[in-house]
């Protein structure tokens, strides 16, 4: 067998199945079953009843004519009906695609053909009847002309129906979503998008603009909490960017990626603002995690000189886009009540952000005192995460939305992780992380003013991990801020156990790990010393109490440094330490007079 007739048996063979899959007797608006029944019973009355001998011939002339002026009438009706069906399928169309009908629409297969049918039929008829008129007796063309005017009519009825059912499943038919994804970048919309250009009209090619056609779809289908059209919008967004910097890389087309990019931007933009009006979180949401996941598609190529066009300063790219949109975003979130869309931006900002740092991190930057001022400039890409989150909190701070806060400090938490992954030295590593206290500790100053901080819960509590920095790379400041903190916290009577029982656990993964040559043991000590000292006979129960959990905790202190064998001088300043609790037992005997119940919640 030759090798051209298997490929055609093969052709054949996909067509015969891709029509079976098809079914197009479900297009037929007729009843084969019923059909029968009646003829069934028709042929039975012929046979049965008919007083003349049955024979096949064709009709006289007059009754041609009375036929086929019969049909003329039926199939006019049925003019009527399909343009009826063409208007229903043009408002379903402007319905789900809009501004897009006017455009697409007419160009639809099934309404030309069924109208085709329909006005070939009519005008055949029409030249049939009238030359029958003419002619007297039949002959052989006027035989042709009513046999093919009867088959025509029939093959119209039987197709207008199967046509008409097509044309209607095509005016909602999502595919035309991407037909117009298509058309970005094309030919057509390049050739018209310089020519209004240089033409200076601008409004001929936004009329035809695809970009602007899928906005106002997108908007439609808002406002109609269509969920299938807005969800393959999405998809289309993502798959058609990530699909433009495939060809970009493999095959070295020239495809304006950073044009495309804004475009989206504004596209994701617009839909987002409508979806908070029209309270669609679950779009509101879907709109979040496309516009995150183009932004990786772009963190990943960043390095790619075709992607030079997406940096931001200095030959870098520091993702302000991403930025300036979270920012706008978030703003936006907020002013609508979102708490559950505040919280979905700044998880997928930690997670970003997460890969931003190392992957972004310059290559052999490291830090010494010779190079401080060089050294800072040169993190500016593994700073700006911090500086997002710090504004993220003044707009819930603004707005008086502090209890999201606790969203922003595991966003500081989160980043203390993923600067051990960085590929350069503890020095380094502690300089970004001191860089990191600072604006934590800013912005915790700032929630200790609101409602929200009577009670200091873990959650509400940023400033924990620093024995595990310090034993990672040997970095004090995390630890150091913490008791800055705790200090902070006495100040303002906002100390209690929760916040004691981290230091009381600092300090104990210090003693198990036998870190005893560090300052950080001996200055937990002093401070602990230094607020027992500031607790007087006169001070409220809650002061009492907490001179009470000093103590406590200081002797656990203790104990784990003996149980670690730590140096006899460390053991020996703690007891010290605790001699100088001079009033325990009275405090003691006084709150339990009162009846004074003991906060000791832990988280």
């Amino acid at each position: 067998m030759k090798l051209r007739q298997i490929f055609r048996w093969q052709f054949y063979k996909y067509y015969y199945h891709k029509i079976r899959r098809e079914k197009p007797l479900d297009y037929i608006f007729f009843d084969a079953k019923v059909f029968l029944m009646l003829l069934a019973i028709f042929l039975v009355g012929l046979f049965t009843l008919f007083p003349y001998s049955l024979k096949l011939e064709i009709p006289t002339i007059q009754s041609q004519i009375y036929i086929l002026e019969s049909i003329l009438r039926i199939v006019s009706i049925f003019i009527g009906i399909s343009f009826s069906f063409i208007i229903l399928s043009f408002n379903i169309f402007y319905k789900y695609f809009g501004r897009y009908a006017f455009l697409d629409f007419f160009k639809i297969r099934s309404a030309k053909v069924c109208l085709t049918l329909l006005v070939t039929t009519i005008l055949l008829l029409i030249y049939t009847i009238s030359f029958l008129k003419e002619t007297s007796n039949p002959i052989a063309y006027t035989n042709f002309l009513f046999i093919f005017s009867i088959v025509l009519s029939v093959v119209s009825f039987f197709s207008i129906f199967p046509f008409f059912i097509k044309l209607l499943r095509n005016s909602q038919n999502r595919k035309h979503i991407s037909k117009l994804f298509d058309k970005i970048g094309g030919e057509d919309y390049v050739i018209n998008n310089f020519l209004s250009r240089v033409k200076g009209d601008k409004a001929s090619f936004y009329h035809k603009d695809p970009i602007n056609l899928i906005n106002e779809i997108g908007l439609s289908s808002i406002k109609e909490f269509d969920n299938n059209t807005f969800e393959l919008i999405n998809e289309k967004i993502l798959s058609f960017f990530k699909d433009s910097v495939s060809e970009q890389l493999e095959k070295d087309e020239h495809i304006d990626l950073i044009g495309l990019y804004h475009n989206f931007m504004d596209l994701l933009s617009d839909f987002y603002e409508l979806s908070l009006k029209e309270r669609n979180e679950k779009f509101s949401k879907t709109i979040v995690n496309t516009r995150f996941s183009i932004e990786y598609e772009v963190l990943e190529n960043s390095d790619n000189k075709i992607f030079s066009e997406f940096n931001d300063f200095k030959d870098e790219y520091r993702h302000w886009q991403l930025n300036f949109d979270v920012e706008k975003f978030f703003k936006k979130a907020v002013q609508y009540n979102e708490d559950e869309i505040c919280e979905l931006l700044i998880n997928n900002y930690i997670s970003f952000a997460g890969k931003s740092i190392v992957k972004l991190y310059p290559k052999g930057l490291e830090y010494s005192k010779n190079k401080h001022f060089e050294v800072i400039f040169g993190l500016g890409a593994t700073f700006e995460p911090l500086k997002m989150f710090a504004k993220l909190a003044d707009i819930l701070f603004a707005n008086e939305r502090y209890s999201l806060g606790h969203l922003v400090f595991n966003a500081f938490q989160s980043m203390e992780y993923k600067i051990f992954e960085l590929n350069t030295t503890s020095n380094t590593k502690c300089v970004i992380f001191s860089v990191l206290h600072n604006y934590k500790r800013d912005i915790y100053e700032r929630y200790l003013d609101s409602p929200n901080s009577d009670y200091i819960g873990y959650a509400d509590f940023p400033f924990k991990n620093g024995a595990h920095i310090r034993e990672k790379v040997k970095c004090n400041s995390i630890y150091l801020g913490l008791l800055e903190i705790v200090d902070l916290l006495f100040s303002k009577n906002k100390l209690n156990n929760v916040v004691l029982n981290i230091v009381k656990a600092e300090m104990f993964l210090m003693a198990g790990k036998k870190d005893f040559n560090n300052i950080l043991l001996d200055r937990t000590i002093e401070k602990l010393k230094k607020l027992s000292k500031q607790i007087s006979k006169n001070d409220s129960d809650y002061k009492k109490d907490l001179y009470l959990k000093l103590e406590k905790y200081l002797s656990y202190i203790q104990e784990s440094l003996k149980a670690n064998k730590a140096p006899k001088e460390l053991i020996e300043k703690v007891e010290k330490t605790l001699n100088t609790f001079n009033h325990n037992e009275r405090f003691q005997k006084e709150l339990d007079k009162k009846g004074f119940v003991s906060d000791e919640r832990i988280t």
